[in-house]
């Protein structure tokens, strides 16, 4: 039986008053679909890592993305400076619309502040990767709770210059410029929002599973009833599925991954479809299903499409006196396919992201 180690990189960063913000640690940087900007932030805690005023912050954003939640069609903003230590900066903007538009005037964006010392992080290394290849990289970000001098959060009435979302993911943009905006007790001054493309790896705070359909977002940030399948203590889990609301917010009622491994070569990270080992021995496969609120089943091709599994901890089972229990595994993963029906309908899947609770 297998065992996957799980190493987590820990940085921790002194810095005294003297040192400019170039010469923090900084990670390495994923792929920026834009970025936000201010200027003077207010009523910032006095720290012992730095002396002097907050002025002119650029926040780069790794990832954004829309897909329905609940009643509504959300966009999720996450945005960061890649510093570790003094001066860490970062956002978390979630903003509600219609199924079919976002409203300019938009008086309900909450919005989530973090700033301050980064006492400690913790970088969530892939399956597969390597921390230190920016595509590869999961950011610490991705759990900030509890390691900021300063976290505010509020509602905040937003006017939008451009928030388009029903074209291609790379062609999704949004604008904003904002003389003030006032979040808990901060003030952030000249407030630019300046995206020109959606994308990136999904924030793992819940069950999700987000993707496009012909351009158009689907999925959903809500808990799904279902989970991943896996085994105990093994990477590479068997099922994947999950199910959504057949109406206007989406085409589908459910989608499905199917993981045939062989051994220790899993299935992940490879173009979709069966393929033969080169030693003879077996084969893998990745099977996508996916059925429309027609009921009619839509199936992989084999090389048209991919997925790539960004982290995975496998299921635990413990042995504790007097009861024994399991700890669930997670799992991240980004995919892409193009799906036929029996027909010959086709359907392109992209901009496809999932997080996971792994259970037997």
């Amino acid at each position: 039986m297998m065992k996957v180690r799980i190493v987590y990189v820990i940085w921790t960063a002194l810095i005294f008053s003297a040192c400019k913000k170039n010469d923090l640690p900084r990670v390495p940087d994923p792929i920026s679909y834009g970025t936000i900007s201010f200027e003077d932030v207010l009523n910032t805690p006095s720290t012992t890592t730095i002396s002097t005023p907050d002025k002119n912050k650029k926040l780069d954003v790794y990832s954004v993305m829309c897909a329905p939640n609940s009643n509504n069609m959300q966009t999720r903003i996450f945005a960061w400076n890649g510093y570790h230590g003094a001066e860490f900066r970062a956002l978390i903007m979630y903003i509600n619309g219609g199924f079919e538009d976002f409203p300019l005037e938009n008086p309900n964006v909450n919005v989530i502040f973090y700033k301050g010392e980064l006492t400690q992080t913790i970088a969530l290394p892939n399956f597969n990767g390597d921390p230190n290849r920016k595509e590869d990289f999961i950011p610490a970000f991705a759990y900030p709770q509890g390691t900021y001098t300063s976290i505010s959060s509020g509602i905040t009435p937003i006017t939008f210059i451009q928030f388009q979302t029903n074209i291609a993911a790379k062609d999704r943009k949004i604008r904003a410029s904002i003389p003030e905006v006032v979040i808990g007790v901060d003030t952030l001054r000249s407030f630019e929002i300046d995206i020109h493309s959606f994308g990136g790896i999904l924030l793992p705070s819940n069950k999700c599973v987000t993707f496009d359909v012909n351009d158009k977002a689907a999925g959903s940030f809500e808990d799904q009833p279902f989970t991943a399948i896996g085994f105990s203590l093994q990477p590479g889990i068997s099922t994947l599925k999950a199910e959504f609301v057949p109406d206007s917010r989406n085409p589908l009622v459910s989608l499905t991954f199917d993981f045939v491994h062989h051994s220790s070569k899993l299935a992940y990270n490879g173009p979709i479809g069966r393929y033969e080992l080169n030693d003879g021995t077996g084969y893998t496969e990745i099977k996508i299903t996916a059925i429309d609120q027609n009921g009619v089943v839509y199936r992989e091709k084999k090389g048209h499409g991919y997925v790539r599994v960004l982290y995975e901890t496998p299921l635990q089972f413990v042995f504790s006196f007097p009861t024994n229990f399991t700890v669930d595994g997670k799992f991240l993963m980004e995919f892409q396919a193009e799906l036929e029906s029996d027909s010959g309908a086709k359907m392109r899947l992209t901009n496809g992201n999932v997080n996971y609770i792994i259970k037997e």
